[in-house]
């Protein structure tokens, strides 16, 4: 597995679950920077889904809708870490 500086995942994907991924590579690289973001109330509530992932690694999160310059903003500010 390729390591990388930064991922910005969604938690609802088709295909994949976004938690499983964030913890996968948290696994695999603690040191990853990680942007999770949601627009879904699907499991528990967003806030509780995005509380959580902060709490196990994940380091900046936003619920849909969101400003791109916040998102540019924070990953500007985890790759300059």
């Amino acid at each position: 597995m390729h390591t990388s500086d930064l991922v910005i995942t969604d938690l609802f994907m088709p295909e994949k679950d976004g938690v499983e991924v964030a913890r996968s590579l948290i696994k695999h690289d603690p040191e990853v920077k990680i942007i999770a973001m949601s627009g879904g109330d699907s499991v528990g509530g967003r806030k509780d889904v995005l509380e959580v992932l902060e709490d196990f690694g994940v380091r900046r999160t936003f619920g849909k809708p969101f400003r791109i310059g916040e998102v540019l903003e924070a990953a500007e500010a985890l790759i300059g870490e």
